[in-house]
């Protein structure tokens, strides 16, 4: 066996784990093998199965994406009212500018 074979086959090995550990179920063995989704129950091609698994969000990652996208909403809106309060302010000082000007007149 080559380093390449060995290699390939550890690849192989790592990623069964990993599927299995990610709740796919296979069916037969070595290059035949093919994987039934935990998501939908579909069967996959090996080489499909990795790819799905390494797209899927795990509920962990989903819970911190939506902390993530929550913060930048919130950071957001925070300065949306600075920018507003800002607005106004400046809004109030040209009235204020203009209705001493009109009362000097």
């Amino acid at each position: 066996m080559t380093e390449r074979d060995q290699s390939t086959t550890r690849r192989d090995a790592a990623e069964r784990r990993e599927l299995e550990a990610a709740g796919w179920e296979p069916k037969g063995h070595g290059v035949k093998t093919i994987w039934q989704s935990p998501a939908d129950g579909r069967w996959y091609a090996h080489y499909q199965a990795v790819e799905m698994m390494k797209a899927e969000i795990s509920p962990e990652e989903e819970h911190l994406l939506g902390e993530h996208i929550l913060s930048l909403w919130e950071d957001g809106r925070e300065r949306q009212e600075e920018e507003t309060r800002s607005l106004l302010d400046a809004i109030g000082q040209a009235h204020q500018a203009r209705a001493q000007k009109d009362n000097q007149q």
